[in-house]
């Protein structure tokens, strides 16, 4: 079954992570007020589980508020640094996150594969993903570790593959997928591809299951299915639980170029046209730009390795509360009500005693 069809029953179903031996913590870099939070946290899961490894970001080692000398006294090789390759030599049960949203799409970057259940504690600027505050860790930690269930969110990634054109390949939007494939990325919120430090315009070329559907002239394009920052390029809002891909213009040079939401089992092509007047630029998830060339490309896939992170109340409701209480989504003064006839009269009658 493929994975966007589990959504409802896992988003409704209690699940327990099993024995937990390795936890690690993904603090928002150059925060100075974190390090002492990322050390009470270490110190507090250490000393409550006695079987517990935890991994601290290595930049922890030489800082010296997180006093990494007496953690090693104290608690021997319990305590480990972490660099970006940690996926590939442990196996790692808990990831626990502290900052905002983009410390999330950080930790979720690590894992290009399968993702270890994430919980979010909100000690950043936005808050959309991170839904627990941080004065409560120990009640949600203790709840979580000592498997007593928790409701999660499975958020989909896409999968972006890029391809350079081969140098005999003079059209690589009729050639199909044309040339050697040298990245490939999970992304949770979107895939970015724009005119980069360009004066003009960027002509892209998009196709859905091989087949061209349009040409776009804009600044750039987002895809994704995390309407994060298409929002601000005039994109829509989308439930998480629709497995849908959202196409979002940057400045299209046309009016009638609106914004799209397409299924999520629609195979996506994007390619940077020979008659473009510029080259492109592609960002995942806000990293690893890299330059795009004409006929270069980008595949775009429904990922296999989906996020997951632990629900405060169900996925929905987490999703409707955050919209109202992070984005202030549709908030405004409201109208006075219209006077009656009566409640004039009534008004009148006021005035005059």
């Amino acid at each position: 079954m493929r994975v966007q069809y589990l959504y409802r029953a896992v988003s409704n179903v209690k699940v327990q992570l099993g024995t937990v031996r390795h936890v690690v913590i993904v603090t928002k870099p150059d925060d100075p007020f974190l390090v002492p939070l990322t050390r009470e946290v270490t110190i507090w899961l250490l000393e409550t589980y006695a079987a517990l490894t935890v991994h601290v970001n290595s930049t922890m080692q030489s800082d010296t508020r997180f006093k990494a000398d007496e953690m090693r006294v104290r608690y021997g090789a319990r305590t480990k640094y972490w660099n970006e390759d940690i996926a590939k030599h442990v196996h790692i049960d808990l990831v626990v996150t502290l900052g905002g949203d983009g410390t999330v799409l950080y930790a979720a970057n690590l894992f290009q594969r399968h993702v270890p259940v994430i919980v979010p504690f909100h000690l950043g600027s936005l808050g959309f993903l991170t839904i627990f505050n941080f004065e409560n860790y120990r009640r949600y930690l203790s709840a979580i570790i000592d498997n007593g269930g928790m409701l999660v969110n499975l958020r989909m990634r896409i999968d972006c593959s890029v391809y350079k054109r081969r140098s005999e390949v003079k059209d690589a939007g009729t050639a199909g997928t044309a040339g050697e494939k040298i990245l490939e990325k999970q992304v949770l919120n979107e895939l970015v591809v724009d005119r980069g430090a360009n004066a003009g315009m960027v002509q892209l070329d998009l196709f859905a299951d091989d087949v061209p559907f349009t040409t776009i002239l804009a600044d750039g394009l987002v895809i994704g299915m995390c309407p994060a920052r298409a929002l601000s390029a005039n994109g829509s809002l989308v439930h998480p639980e629709k497995n849908s891909v959202l196409v979002t213009p940057i400045c299209p040079h046309t009016l009638t170029c609106r914004p799209m939401i397409i299924p999520g089992t629609k195979r996506l092509r994007v390619v940077v046209a020979h008659q473009s007047r510029t080259t492109a630029w592609a960002s995942f998830d806000g990293r690893n730009r890299i330059q795009l060339n004409h006929g270069d490309s980008i595949v775009v896939t429904a990922g296999r390795y989906p996020v997951i992170t632990v629900s405060r109340e169900n996925q929905s409701t987490d999703w409707f509360s955050s919209l109202r209480e992070v984005l202030n989504w549709n908030e405004r003064k409201m109208q006075k009500p219209l006077l009656t006839p009566c409640s004039v009269s009534e008004f009148s009658d006021h005035g005059r005693d």
